[in-house]
């Protein structure tokens, strides 16, 4: 719902509607995006999986707190608090990244500029990749996890990057259309 709520604050500044207007309904892939980034997970043993799948859906859909999911993840399955904290801010914030961008993209923007959050725990990858703009279908190299990666923000493990709308490209792509 935050991330909804920045979109449409985006939205209103770049278009002067709300999102809602013309939001286009499209399914929900929460599932799929849960079951992709935990077929990630290196940490704990695959058997896990289903029910991490799971919890991480319901944290992400019901707005849970990483570290209310990392004390659910290191109770229930055979890994650390720490490592159970790192999965947890890891999928949360993989889940975040992926939802904005099928809003996004089904609005039709292509394009977004690369934002970091700014602090000395940024990747020196990403502080390059700032203020840049790409495609969401051409992700740039060292936008991963490391510099030998491709990838949009909040792709690697632990990114905080967000992408923000490029919302001149679509206002040309409209523009040309009329």
């Amino acid at each position: 719902e935050w991330s909804k709520g920045q979109l449409d604050d985006q939205v209103r500044a770049a278009m002067g509607i709300p999102y809602s207007a013309i939001e286009k309904p499209t399914r929900d892939r929460v599932p799929e995006f849960a079951r992709v980034n935990v077929d990630l997970i290196v940490t704990v043993p695959e058997r896990y999986f289903a029910g991490i799948e799971a919890k991480v859906q319901d944290a992400f859909s019901s707005g849970m707190h990483p570290r209310t999911l990392a004390k659910d993840l290191a109770a229930e399955y055979d890994t650390s608090l720490a490592n159970a904290q790192r999965i947890a801010r890891d999928q949360i914030g993989k889940m975040a990244a992926q939802t904005n961008q099928d809003r996004v993209q089904a609005l039709g923007i292509k394009t977004y500029i690369w934002r970091t959050v700014h602090d000395n725990r940024v990747r020196d990858n990403h502080v390059d990749l700032d203020g840049q703009v790409f495609a969401y279908d051409d992700p740039p190299m060292g936008g991963g996890t490391n510099e030998e990666e491709a990838g949009n923000p909040g792709e690697g493990i632990q990114c905080r990057c967000f992408a923000s709308p490029d919302f001149e490209s679509l206002l040309s792509s409209l523009e040309a259309a009329a």
